[in-house]
């Protein structure tokens, strides 16, 4: 049996790439083998595997190259070997196939997945009946093959290595999800007359999918792989973003089922799902091809625009004498307020409006509706301060002009703080779980890697340091500050809004 590898797309070279990461549900804890002993614990192996876990799912590849090195020294029992042996592969498989996610992508790819093939091999020689390293051992060699594409002999080489593997694994575990997971790119990119196309990969995947979540609850032996749901979820996700006609309901789904499962996975939430975002923006507001209805629209309001550049009250004509403002502070302002405001001849710096974008145009007969985003900027001393802003202008057709009939704005919640360098030996007095309100999600604050993090549901957030005690996220404008009893003990932390307005959260354990 022949395997293609998956032709680049759009510079994104290899589905197999995007077959990535495994599953875990464990606490990272961060352990080494017991030193007193020349060969590692039972419990510390199974300490440095889910740390494995974690790290291929974050994409910190200078972890799985490390933990790889702890797995030593490799056991005298020939079962217990394989595992250790499988994982030590694992760990340097994921860390290529996370390497092909980065840019620019890192060189040492090749020496991963070499030494990969070599662990997963000789885990297979300690227990001929393993079929998890010959799953592992297929993908890498398939990776390898992409790598050696222009080297042919060294192609057939690799294939030589892999179609045995292939074909052992098939024969032993023809419905081991994590087999499905790998064989699905294969089917992805064969032609139909041998057994390939998008079907049979979606196949394959559904097939693995039941398979994985009928063994649910089956495994024991936390060293025995059980990975598999996410990463097919996964899969299929990418698969309706890129199949020949996308579904891009069905990938945010199976994107954000994968996220349920692992909240932290890095390839998903940073990689795939504003992929699909953007994909389903686009398929909402595809290139502007607009109507002549709707054009005639948008010249109106470029004009006035234009106009409104001389500042010397033009503008006026294209704006109807009872047209209602809204400001981004919710006033009410008539047409002729902003013709005495235009009086004072402030320069046009002062509020300088650029990038309009992302118009929609509805037109309903006389009247049509406009919704679009800008920026502004706003020169003080020497301080460019920059509000993105959104807007939405309502017009009125009057004497076969286009007038403008109402007019509402507002600020997008975009945040421009920047983090200051604290001591950070206090995170861990904010580590634990706090709500707010009984029915509220729980959110649990956690240290990892000397930063802190907020988990709540679906949502992480790094909590970025205003002061030793104040913090906020990116995707918020607010910010919250950590509050201690007369002890010195966190109690919880005061949501303070932009407004002055605030609420406490109770730390509650």
């Amino acid at each position: 049996m022949s395997v293609t590898p998956i032709p680049a797309r759009k510079g994104r070279a290899f589905l197999f790439v995007l077959t990535i990461f495994v599953l875990s549900v464990a606490a990272p804890e961060l352990y080494a083998a017991g030193k007193n002993s020349l060969e590692p614990s039972r419990d510390s192996i199974i300490r440095i595997v889910t740390q494995i876990q974690r790290a291929d799912y974050e994409g910190d590849r200078p972890a799985l190259k490390r933990l790889n090195d702890e797995l030593t020294p490799i056991p005298e029992d020939n079962k217990l070997a394989s595992q250790v042996l499988y994982w030590r592969g694992f760990a340097l498989w994921r860390r290529a196939i996370n390497g092909f996610n980065e840019s620019p992508t890192p060189t040492d790819l090749e020496e991963d997945l070499t030494q990969a093939v070599t662990d997963f091999k000789d885990a297979i020689a300690r227990n001929p009946a393993f079929v998890e390293p010959k799953i592992g051992a297929v993908s890498s060699l398939g990776y390898l093959m992409y790598l050696n594409k222009k080297d042919p002999t060294r192609v057939q080489e690799l294939l030589q290595q892999l179609s045995p593997l292939l074909k052992e694994a098939t024969a032993a575990a023809p419905n081991n999800p994590r087999l499905l997971w790998v064989l699905g790119p294969i089917r992805w990119s064969s032609p139909p007359d041998r057994g390939g196309g998008q079907d049979k990969a979606f196949e394959s995947y559904n097939r693995g999918l039941e398979a994985v979540r009928n063994q649910k609850g089956d495994a024991s032996d936390p060293l025995e792989p059980s990975w598999g749901e996410p990463e097919l979820l996964m899969s299929l996700a990418w698969s309706n973003l890129n199949r020949t006609t996308p579904d891009l309901n069905a990938a945010e789904q199976d994107a954000q089922a994968a996220l349920k499962i692992v909240p932290y996975w890095h390839y998903v939430r940073d990689i795939l799902m504003p992929q699909i975002r953007a994909a389903q923006a686009k398929a909402l507001l595809p290139e502007p091809k607009f109507t002549p209805a709707q054009q005639e629209v948008l010249d109106a309001r470029k004009a006035r625009v234009e106009a409104g550049k001389k500042r010397d009250g033009s503008w006026s004509r294209y704006v109807a004498d009872d047209c209602i403002y809204s400001d981004d502070d919710g006033n009410l302002v008539t047409k002729a307020q902003l013709l005495e405001h235009e009086k004072r001849n402030w320069p046009p710096e002062y509020d300088h409006s650029v990038n309009f974008r992302d118009y929609v145009v509805h037109v309903y007969g006389d009247t049509a509706v406009m919704n679009f985003r800008f920026t502004v900027h706003e020169q003080i001393t020497d301080t460019d301060l920059i509000t993105e802003m959104r807007a939405t202008e309502a017009y009125a057709k009057q004497n076969g002009v286009w007038l403008l009939v109402a007019r509402q704005w507002a600020p997008l919640p975009i945040n421009f703080r920047k983090p200051v360098a604290v001591d950070t030996s206090v995170y861990k007095d904010y580590v634990g779980q706090y709500q707010s309100r009984p029915l509220d999600d729980v959110e649990t604050i956690s240290l990892k890697d000397g930063k802190l993090w907020s988990q709540s549901g679906n949502d992480e957030n790094e909590y970025l340091p205003l002061g030793p005690e104040t913090f906020f996220i990116k995707n918020d404008i607010a910010s919250i500050t950590f509050s201690r009893d007369p002890q010195g003990h966190v109690t919880g932390y005061t949501y303070h809004r932009e407004d002055g307005q605030g609420y406490h959260v109770k730390k509650i354990k």
